[in-house]
């Protein structure tokens, strides 16, 4: 069995912890800062309103669902009260559409009767002057014979008496078929605008606004009794602890940072406040780092933008400077660990285990 030579031996496990310590090294000056951000919250209205009271002052905690401002809406009243009288106009139109139309049934009845006693009467007429001729010459002894030219009159008149009634007929069947459709468009039209007068007196009553989650008001933009344009900011919302960090990388180590690494953040001026963060996200070009997350803020230098997301149980304020550096993966020990562990220099799994 041939003997080993610990002096190759030796130079072999010195050269791989040189390597190691140099990778060690290297690893160890990938370092960079960035700002700790708590999720920010711009509260708005989406109306014009009037503030008419607010609840709460800068730099104040506060929970879910807190009323954090009162305010009213000078347009929504007048909406409702705009829906409401357009409601009493389509109710009132409906009523005097069908009052005129009874109406216009009322003045064909009477036209009706008007006509038909206007031609009783000259049937009337007729029939007496029938009798008339008829007794002067009977007394005259002459035979009378039925027909002639007032019979036929006679006959005229009764089928006009027919169509005057026929003609009513047809013209009352219409005139209710009218009345009862006239209330069908009303109704659709009545009833979306009681719709739209329930909506805009809701949106009146419940016009509060309130903290979407549990957090610290920033800043508030308007004061009591001030008139805000639809969708202008009123208060800045924010969570009450950073959940995010926004940091930079210099362009010389952009290649060494990936989404889905770990990071370790620190605080630069508290050091024992820290926390474990995961990349998110890479900006997608080279920007110029700000001047406080600097080595030498006097000298301008470029890198790439990371998004790092951390828990939120952390210490960190708002904008607070943190150090990341990247955190050891679990194949750190790599081919040296390997090396180390078969020649007994660290220990591994025995092969009872």
């Amino acid at each position: 069995m041939k003997k080993i030579n610990f002096i190759y031996l030796f130079a072999l496990l010195t050269g791989l912890l040189l390597w190691r310590l140099s990778e060690n090294m290297q690893r160890e000056t990938l370092v960079f800062y960035g700002f700790a951000e708590n999720k920010e919250t711009e509260i708005n209205a989406e109306y014009p309103v009037e503030v008419k009271k607010l609840f709460v002052t800068t730099g104040q905690k506060v929970r879910a669902g807190t009323i954090l401002a009162e305010t009213s809406q000078a347009e929504l009243p007048q909406k409702s009260l705009n829906a409401e009288m357009r409601i009493a106009e389509a109710e009132a139109e409906k009523i005097g559409r069908a009052a005129e139309i009874r109406a216009a049934i009322t003045e064909a009845e009477i036209k009706k009767m008007r006509d038909l006693a206007e031609v009783e009467n000259k049937i009337a007429a007729a029939e007496s002057e029938v009798n008339r001729n008829k007794a002067l010459l009977q007394d005259l002894g002459v035979k009378v014979e039925s027909g002639g030219v007032v019979d036929a009159k006679i006959a005229a008149l009764r089928s006009e008496k027919e169509l005057i009634e026929r003609a009513f007929a047809i013209k009352k069947k219409n005139l209710k078929r009218e009345l009862s459709l006239v209330n069908l468009p009303s109704d659709a039209e009545i009833k979306r605008l009681q719709n739209e007068s329930d909506y805009f007196a809701g949106q009146t009553k419940n016009f509060k606004i309130t903290a979407p989650s549990d957090g610290l008001i920033g800043n508030i933009h308007v004061k009591e009794a001030e008139f805000v344009r639809s969708f202008n900011t009123l208060i800045t919302f924010y969570e009450e602890n950073p959940t995010s960090v926004q940091g930079f990388v210099h362009e010389s180590m952009i290649l060494k940072v990936a989404v889905g690494d770990s990071l370790e953040v620190v605080s630069s001026l508290h050091p024992e406040a820290k926390t474990q963060g995961v990349v998110t996200g890479l900006g997608s070009r080279i920007v110029e780092i700000p001047s406080r997350l600097r080595k030498m803020p006097e000298i301008k230098t470029y890198g790439r933008e990371i998004l790092i997301q951390i828990p939120a149980d952390n210490s960190f304020l708002q904008k607070e400077k943190v150090i990341l550096r990247l955190r050891e993966s679990a194949e750190s020990r790599g081919l040296f660990g390997s090396l180390l562990m078969s020649t007994g220099f660290l220990p591994g799994k025995s092969s009872r285990e």
